[in-house]
């Protein structure tokens, strides 16, 4: 069965959320989204703090990867989790490394968990629009496309809650949508196995 979990910036209760112990599930890091960033501080967190829950962490860097390459990391798998960062950039090398081609199927099979956080999250649904600003499009110039992998079937409005991000929520969501939008805040995740959708508490 299909497992999918989204969220912003918080995931302490993900241990929880699978089944087995994390000790014995190989994550495949994205840190991917981060690259443009002046601040990447918070990819080491995340990966202290998984390392910390017990998972065999190893790190897939997807610019400049080989689909080759991609590929035999997430075989040896059972969760893949995407950070936050510019979700333009991500889509970009995720779509040149083949990445979004090879995930998809992994995920639907059961075989792979995957977890996004912020742009990772937006990865993970039809499209990168609406919910992504257009303003941080200029860091994937050569980027054709908006389409994402659809591993779900709804947009997510990440870091609802957001003071700095209240405008824009409260517009795009009283504007006409093209599709259902989840929002989630910092301390949310979204959980979705199989067809059911949930939203929790990130900490519990």
């Amino acid at each position: 069965m299909q497992t999918v979990i989204l969220g912003s910036r918080r995931f302490d209760c993900l241990p929880a959320l699978l089944d087995g112990d994390p000790g014995g599930t190989p994550v495949v890091y994205v840190p991917t989204a981060a690259d443009v960033l002046d601040d990447q501080a918070y990819v080491q967190d995340e990966m202290h703090h998984l390392a910390g829950m017990g998972f065999q962490v190893t790190v897939l860097p997807l610019a400049g990867a080989s689909r080759e390459r991609v590929a035999a990391q997430l075989g040896q798998a059972g969760l893949v989790f995407v950070t936050g960062g510019n979700a333009f950039h991500l889509l970009h090398h995720a779509m040149l490394s083949g990445f979004t081609g090879l995930v998809p199927p992994l995920v639907r099979s059961g075989a792979l968990v995957y977890v996004g956080m912020s742009a990772g999250a937006h990865l993970a649904t039809p499209d990168l629009l609406p919910c992504v600003s257009e303003d941080t499009r200029w860091k994937a110039p050569e980027l054709a496309t908006t389409t994402a992998m659809e591993l779900v079937s709804f947009s997510v409005l990440a870091h609802y809650g957001d003071p700095e991000r209240a405008e824009r929520h409260r517009q795009l969501l009283a504007a006409p949508l093209p599709r259902l939008i989840v929002p989630v805040t910092d301390g949310q995740l979204i959980v979705v196995r199989g067809s059911r959708r949930s939203v929790i508490p990130a900490v519990r």
